[in-house]
């Protein structure tokens, strides 16, 4: 079966040697024919299944056309599109010369098995292979397609190991942000829990269904969406389990500085029942006022107010209580003078 153009959006292929020189190009508008850089056609691309094979026009199996690489019969490269091996640079490309008729198509040969990929070029250079497809035996033992050993490139192969690698780290870390969400949401649920709290019970159940179902599903934390889809909700959870906490937790705070108030208001009442009543009005219409919604305590600009008030307010009423009891005392002590006298 043949590729069709809309295989690629462009419609010329340019394909470089090991030494990043341009060699040939592929037409995909003509059949997917290849022509060296002169106008030659030598080759042809078919596609069988999922795999790209190179075919001479003489019938013969030359390699495969593989993420952008020519691989000859041992998998090596022979040449490449541009970008498709990054440790090559691609020199000037010039002008194309003009295209010769193709020849006769001869019936094609089986292709081989197709060989693990290496991470080298062949010994064999870009020219002479594609020229393979239009060379008798003869022709061909003469030609110079030989060069000779090159080092090991990075090829799509190397590219694709990264890959892999930087998906495995990404894997682990955002498992390891996961983790450290249930971590923090278990740690407020417990803090929320010893306020004796029946309303978060259901939180806790909550949170373990979602633990189970994380065990039990196989999330790829390296693809974004999987992870968002897990992430968000436990950041959703954590919030409002942290806030709960936060609010419970303030709540005891300023409920102990108002016990303490209370206290010093009874005291005040020993002595002066109508100024204790006076103080116990105003800090029950502040509560009133400040304290009917719970989100102040959710704020942390009007709770921090709340501590300069309350602290004021203690000493208000102490002062109020010495005063008090200093004045009886100043009352008791002119009157058993006056007695005496």
């Amino acid at each position: 079966m043949l590729l069709t153009q809309t295989s690629f959006a462009q419609s010329e292929i340019n394909l470089f040697d090991k030494e990043g020189n341009p060699v040939a190009y592929i037409d995909t508008n003509d059949e997917w024919t290849i022509y060296l850089w002169e106008g030659k056609p030598v080759a042809y691309i078919i596609k069988d299944e999922q795999t790209l094979h190179i075919y001479g026009f003489n019938g013969k199996h030359l390699g495969w056309y593989i993420n952008g690489i020519l691989r000859d019969h041992d998998g090596n490269a022979v040449g490449f599109k541009k970008g498709a091996v990054t440790s090559i640079y691609e020199k000037y490309e010039g002008y194309k010369g003009y295209k010769e008729y193709k020849p006769y198509k001869i019936y094609r040969e089986y292709a081989p098995y197709q060989p693990y990929l290496s991470a080298k070029f062949s010994y064999i250079n870009l020219n002479g292979f594609l020229h393979q497809g239009i060379d008798s035996e003869t022709t061909h033992r003469n030609r110079q397609i030989y060069d000779a050993p090159d080092p090991i490139m990075e090829t799509d192969l190397d590219l694709l190991e990264k890959v892999i690698l930087t998906k495995q780290a990404l894997f682990d870390q955002r498992a390891k942000n996961v983790q450290e969400v249930i971590n923090q949401i278990s740690y407020y649920l417990t803090e929320v829990l010893k306020y004796n709290t029946t309303e978060f019970t259901e939180q806790d159940a909550t949170l373990k269904s979602n633990i189970r179902k994380i065990n039990i599903t196989h999330v790829d934390y390296s693809d974004l969406n999987q992870y968002n889809q897990i992430i968000v909700p436990l950041k959703n959870h954590l919030s409002i389990v942290k806030g709960r906490f936060i609010i419970l937790q303030r709540h005891e705070i300023i409920q102990n500085k108002i016990t303490s108030i209370f206290h010093s208001i009874e005291n005040l009442k020993k002595v002066d029942t109508i100024f204790s009543k006076q103080v116990t009005e105003k800090l029950e219409n502040f509560i009133g006022a400040e304290l009917g919604d719970e989100a102040i305590l959710s704020n942390d600009f009007r709770y921090n107010q709340l501590f300069p008030y309350f602290d004021n307010f203690l000493k208000e009423v102490d002062n109020l209580t010495k005063q008090v009891v200093y004045k009886k005392q100043k009352q008791t002590s002119i009157k058993t003078t006056n007695r005496y006298k």
